[in-house]
């Protein structure tokens, strides 16, 4: 592992097929300098994807998450913690930073019924 800014990372550029950030884009005030950042160093053809809590997951969705869910070893404290904390994003406005980026081809997926989504974008 390499603790690094990734604002200005420390590799050179077209240097990975695949850049992956979660739980990241969503807590910095630059986002727009963070997607830039993570698409520089990506080659061309390549993926960059993010993970980040959705703004459209309620309290009432967390519930029904944790019933769904059960036991199956995720820390109900966390996931709550997660839900009611981490900074939110919306699908539009991850579409228009990587879109901004100079990323094409924006898709989402959602998870955790709706608390996560996953973006990815292919570097031109």
């Amino acid at each position: 592992y390499l603790v690094a800014n990734v604002l200005e990372l420390p590799f050179e550029s077209n240097s990975f097929d695949a850049v992956i950030a979660t739980s990241l884009v969503n807590i910095v005030d630059d986002k727009a300098k963070a997607l830039s950042e993570l698409r520089r160093v990506c080659k061309k053809g390549g993926k960059v994807s993010i993970l980040v809590p959705l703004d459209s997951f309620i309290d009432n969705d967390l519930v029904l998450l944790q019933q769904s869910i059960g036991d199956i070893g995720f820390s109900a404290a966390a996931i709550r913690a997660w839900h009611r904390y981490a900074p939110k994003m919306n699908n539009k406005d991850i579409a228009q930073l990587f879109l901004q980026s100079g990323l094409a081809e924006p898709t989402t997926k959602t998870y955790l019924k709706g608390l996560v989504i996953s973006a990815s974008a292919t570097k031109p």
